[in-house]
């Protein structure tokens, strides 16, 4: 007879990543996390805000939320809403969607003379959410990546 229980779990393929672990900000219900040692910097109604130094470079998380009531948006729609009329992002690359607490959230890139630009927009439960996280350009493009999918992971909806 073989004894069942004892065997060592094998790792999953893909590696998980740790929810960033610094202040949580919070509007209207969602919730997110900045990295360890960034600091808040806004809390407000419709937005909260955190900087923190990567690689010795400040860089910026910001959550925009806004409340719609019964309206639906496409995830298009919801891109666009915090768009200045008209206007892309400068420099704007669409990226595969991502999830963010189980709902799909668009995600693009954009680039201003300062900063890479990551941009997440969704349509959680009657809220249009943004999250943006923005670095540097010194700062390399897998150590931004990190960062933003521990921020991505530490994401909960209005539900949440």
């Amino acid at each position: 007879p073989t004894e069942t229980g004892t065997e060592t779990p094998t790792e999953a393929p893909e590696p998980t990543v740790e929810p960033a672990s610094g202040p949580e900000l919070e509007v209207s219900g969602v919730r997110v996390n900045a990295p360890k040692g960034w600091k808040q910097t806004i809390s407000s109604v419709v937005v909260d805000s955190a900087l923190g130094s990567v690689d010795g470079q400040t860089s910026a998380l910001l959550l925009s939320v806004a409340a719609l009531g019964g309206e639906f948006l496409s995830p298009r729609q919801a891109e666009r809403y915090f768009w200045s009329p008209g206007e892309k992002p400068p420099n704007f690359e669409r990226q595969n969607p991502v999830l963010m607490d189980d709902v799909r959230a668009g995600y693009y890139t954009s680039r201003d003379r300062f900063d890479d630009i990551h941009s997440l927009t969704l349509w959680d439960d009657n809220h249009v959410v943004k999250v943006e996280v923005s670095f540097a350009h010194k700062v390399a493009e897998d150590r931004q990546q990190e960062l933003l999918e521990s921020v991505i992971a530490s994401y909960s909806g209005p539900q949440g």
